[in-house]
C-alpha cells in the first residue's frame, strides 16, 4: 500500500493564473502548460486536467453578471433574436429556484482536504462506528474505469465498487456527492452516513487505495490480453462482456487484508474494534506492477504510457461530465423534442463496436470439452489434480448437455 500521495489540485486562484497565462500565450501545448504549472506552484498536473480547465475557461468563479450575459451565448446558439430576451437582475436568481439549481463543488479527490474538518469528523465517526462490529461497517463509491485504455494512449465502464452487506443492523458509509442523496431512501437494516465534504480522500477506505487496487488487477487482466492477441497475431477490440468478466475477478481479488488495512488507515474505526495493527502491505501491488511492466516491454509499443500514469489515469476520476454550451442545447431541444412525439426515452447508447461473438452450438461445445480433455491427458500433471481436472470436464460436460435439455423443452 502506498503513503498518501501528495495533492495535485489547483485553487480557484491558480486557475484563474493559468488561464490568464494561456490567454497571454495562445499557441504554448497542454503539456507546456503543465510545465508551467509544475515550475509556478509546485504541482503535477496531468495535460489532460490542463486542457479541461481551458476548454471551462468560463466556469471558474461564480461571477453572476457573466451568468446573465450567458442567455446571448445560447440565444444565438438557437437563433433567437437578442431583442425578445429581456432579463432583470433578478431573473437567475428566481429561475434557479423555481427549477432547484444550485451550485456544486466537486467532492473527493478534486477539492481540497480541509484538516480541520477532518480532524473534527474523526473522534465522531469513531463514536458512531462503534456501536457496530467490523463486519458490519461498509463503504461504498463510484469510479470511472477506461476498460480498454491502450498502455500507449477510451471506452468507460462507470463501477460502483462496494460490498453487499449481509442482513442485520449495518452502517454504509459515502460521500457527500449530490448523486448519492435520496429522499424516497427506506432502508430498514442500512444506516446511511455521509461524510464531510471534502474530506473522502482522507476518510473514506475506498480512496485509501481499495479501487487503486481493484484497478491494478483490472488493467493486469487487461494488459494480458492485449499481450496475448500481439502474440496470436489479432487485432480484435475488447468487448463489454470481458471486460465486465475482468471487472468481476479483479474485484474478487482485491484481498480482505487491503480491505482491513484500508479501513485501518483511514483512522476512523473505535478504538475497540481496531483489532488490525500490522501496517500497510502492498507487496502484490508492487509484484503486479511489475509484472504489467514486463508484459508491456513485451508488447513492444514504440511510445508506452508509464505505467503509473496508466493505473492512475487522470481522466477516470471524472464519474460526471461538464457539458459545453452546444452539447446543452442539444440535449434541451432533444429533449422537447421527444417529450412533443410523446416517445419514452430513445438516447442512443454508445456503439460497441468489437467484433461479434459467433453462436456456438452444442455439438462445438462438447467438441471443445473433448479436445481439453485430451490436451490434459498430455499434461505431466499429478493424481490430485488429474481427478480435479476430470472431475472439472464431468461438470462441463454436464452443464451442456443439461443447457440442450433446456433449449429443447
Amino acid at each position: 500500500m502506498s503513503s498518501k500521495k501528495q495533492k495535485n489540485t489547483l485553487n480557484n486562484e491558480q486557475r484563474k493564473e493559468v488561464i490568464e497565462f494561456k490567454d497571454k500565450n495562445p499557441n504554448i501545448s497542454h503539456v507546456d502548460l503543465a510545465t508551467w504549472v509544475k515550475n509556478k506552484f509546485n504541482l503535477e498536473v496531468h495535460p489532460t486536467t490542463i486542457g479541461r480547465l481551458v476548454k471551462n475557461k468560463d466556469d471558474i468563479g461564480d461571477n453572476p453578471t457573466k451568468k446573465r450575459q450567458k442567455h446571448k451565448t445560447f440565444a444565438k446558439i438557437l437563433k433567437i433574436p437578442n431583442d425578445n430576451l429581456k432579463f432583470s437582475h433578478g431573473w437567475l436568481f428566481k429561475f434557479k429556484r423555481r427549477h432547484g439549481l444550485e451550485q456544486i463543488k466537486k467532492h473527493g479527490e478534486d477539492s481540497s482536504v480541509d484538516d480541520n474538518v477532518v480532524a473534527i469528523a474523526v473522534p465522531q465517526l469513531k463514536e458512531i462506528l462503534k456501536e457496530y462490529s467490523l463486519k458490519d461497517i461498509y463503504n461504498m463509491d463510484e469510479t470511472g474505469l477506461f476498460y480498454r485504455l491502450p498502455t500507449h494512449g477510451a471506452s468507460n465502464i462507470s463501477n460502483a465498487t462496494s460490498s453487499v452487506p449481509h442482513m442485520g443492523q449495518v452502517i454504509l458509509l459515502v460521500d457527500n456527492a449530490k448523486c448519492h442523496f435520496s429522499s424516497n431512501l427506506n432502508l430498514r437494516n442500512t444506516t446511511t452516513h455521509y461524510l464531510p465534504p471534502n474530506t473522502t480522500s482522507r476518510l473514506q477506505p475506498l480512496d485509501a487505495d481499495i479501487i487503486m487496487s481493484f484497478k491494478h488487477r483490472y488493467k493486469n487482466y487487461f494488459i494480458k490480453w492485449l499481450l496475448d492477441q500481439y502474440e496470436s497475431v489479432k487485432d480484435d477490440k475488447l468487448n463489454v462482456l470481458n471486460a465486465i468478466k475482468f471487472v468481476i475477478q479483479a474485484w474478487k481479488e482485491v484481498s480482505s487484508e487491503t480491505v482491513r488495512n484500508c479501513f485501518q488507515h483511514t483512522e476512523i474505526l473505535p478504538v475497540q474494534n481496531n483489532e488490525y495493527e500490522e501496517p500497510i502491505n502492498d507487496d502484490d501491488d508492487y509484484e503486479l506492477m511489475e509484472e504489467m511492466k514486463i508484459d508491456i516491454e513485451l508488447l513492444n509499443f514504440r511510445n508506452a504510457m508509464d505505467l503509473e500514469v496508466y493505473i492512475n489515469y487522470p481522466e477516470e476520476k471524472d464519474t460526471s461530465e461538464v457539458l459545453n454550451d452546444q452539447e446543452i442545447v442539444t440535449l434541451v431541444t432533444n429533449v422537447e423534442a421527444t417529450e412533443d412525439l410523446g416517445e419514452g426515452d430513445n438516447s442512443e447508447e454508445d456503439e460497441d463496436d468489437s467484433k461479434e461473438i459467433s453462436m456456438i452450438t452444442h455439438h462445438e461445445a462438447l467438441n471443445a470439452i473433448e479436445v481439453l480433455e485430451q490436451y490434459l491427458m498430455q499434461q505431466d500433471l499429478s493424481d490430485k489434480a488429474r481427478l480435479e481436472h476430470d472431475q472439472a470436464l464431468l461438470n462441463l460436460q454436464k452443464g451442456a448437455e443439461n443447457a440442450e435439455q433446456i433449449l429443447l423443452r
